[in-house]
């Protein structure tokens, strides 16, 4: 008899939008360590949570944080717990594949680039290059 499979809850992108006139670089690091704290006391008690990327924009004095997790109250505990405030928290889209990514281009969407045979390199990275160098379609 196999051990009980522990289970997985789905997880969700979300965006923090904190809007902060006057923010400083000190202080935007230092927040977003708070919440990487508040983040691992919340893995610890068994919480799928986890912070994928901090964004400060100085000139919009904005911070932006993508923090992946199964529920939106579960990101609202986090910032919390770091004694931080966010105007919104949202479901979000990210995409992480940088071979994808790279393959966006001008008036193009995800994957066309790459499906068009534009760039070899890329397809190969993705799993999709044939054995002539082109791509397959």
């Amino acid at each position: 008899m196999s051990p009980a499979r522990p289970r997985v809850q789905p997880v969700a992108t979300f965006l923090v939008e904190r809007y902060w006139p006057g923010v400083t670089l000190e202080a935007f690091t230092e927040a977003a360590g708070r919440l990487a704290d508040s983040v691992v006391g919340l893995r610890r008690s068994g919480a799928a949570i986890r912070t994928v990327a901090a964004t400060l924009v100085p000139s919009d004095e904005a911070a932006y944080w993508i923090v992946d997790a199964p529920s939106i109250d579960l990101v609202e505990k986090a910032c919390q717990g770091a004694g931080m405030g966010a105007e919104r928290i949202v479901p979000a889209v990210e995409l992480r594949p940088s071979a994808q990514l790279r393959a966006v281009g001008p008036g193009r969407r995800v994957g066309e680039a790459v499906r068009e045979g534009d760039d070899a390199e890329i397809a190969a990275s993705m799993g999709r290059a044939t054995g002539d160098g082109g791509t397959q379609g």
